[in-house]
């Protein structure tokens, strides 16, 4: 991965223990280094318009929530390319698809943009709700809490939707920029407001999480809520690709 901030590269570490990962923006340097630790295969996150790497296989993710980043490249709208570039996709995976009132209308637009493209969609699903004081609990122990969400993720709104999926009574939403850099202020506002507003507990993302652990006292309290991503539809499509690249490698 590329690297930007700490967070995702060690919330993936912790998430995928043995697993190699390796953070930087030179993406040939970094699979350099991943081949020669004995790496036969090289997933890359956020890579698709990194074309100095030659890849087997491209999939590329459309958040069935906001699918076409208002119509325009950022720094006007959300896209890092025009729409044209979907074309260079092996699958279209569409996540969050749950949460998406117009999914059929995307489908089809995403077809008539790239017609030869399987599409695969996802939901995101509540999964465990870890503690720092305690063993983990399913995601399931959030109904009828009262809680404070904090974030500083891409996509705050989807985090808030899972939470009330649960039956998290929601009594306040503290949604900072994505990859916020947090400090001991942060943690002291955050706690402050979860008592003001009533709330049993502060819950936060996973990685989140891993920047706000250093910077708390004992006996402060924050949860994580983590999340897991199931495959709805198209499961045999992706793996007969995924097959193949494992074909081809020879492993």
């Amino acid at each position: 991965m590329r690297g930007y901030g700490d967070d995702e590269p060690a919330a993936l570490r912790e998430a995928l223990p043995g697993v190699p990962v390796f953070a930087d923006p030179d993406r040939v340097r970094s699979a350099g280094a991943a081949a020669a630790a004995g790496a036969t295969v090289a997933l890359l996150d956020d890579g698709f318009q990194h074309l100095r790497l030659r890849r087997c296989l491209d999939l590329l993710l459309v958040d069935a929530t906001c699918p076409f980043g208002h119509g325009h490249v950022l720094p006007r709208g959300l896209l890092r390319e025009p729409l044209s570039a979907a074309r260079r996709a092996d699958v279209l995976v569409l996540t969050r698809c749950d949460l998406a009132p117009d999914l059929e209308r995307t489908a089809e637009a995403l077809r008539l943009l790239h017609a030869s493209a399987p599409q695969v969609r996802t939901v995101h699903v509540p999964d465990r709700l870890l503690s720092a004081v305690g063993p983990p609990e399913p995601a399931a122990a959030l109904r009828g809490r009262r809680v404070h969400l904090l974030s500083g993720i891409g996509n705050p709104a989807s985090f808030r939707a899972l939470a009330e999926r649960e039956g998290a009574e929601v009594r306040a939403v503290t949604a900072l920029g994505d990859h916020h850099r947090y400090t001991r202020g942060d943690v002291e506002v955050a706690l402050e407001r979860t008592a003001a507003v009533g709330a049993e507990w502060l819950v936060t993302t996973t990685k989140d999480l891993v920047k706000l652990r250093p910077l708390l006292r004992p006996r402060e309290e924050v949860r994580t809520l983590t999340v897991r991503v199931e495959v709805i539809a198209g499961r045999e499509k992706l793996e007969a690709l995924l097959d193949g690249v494992r074909t081809r490698r020879g492993s």
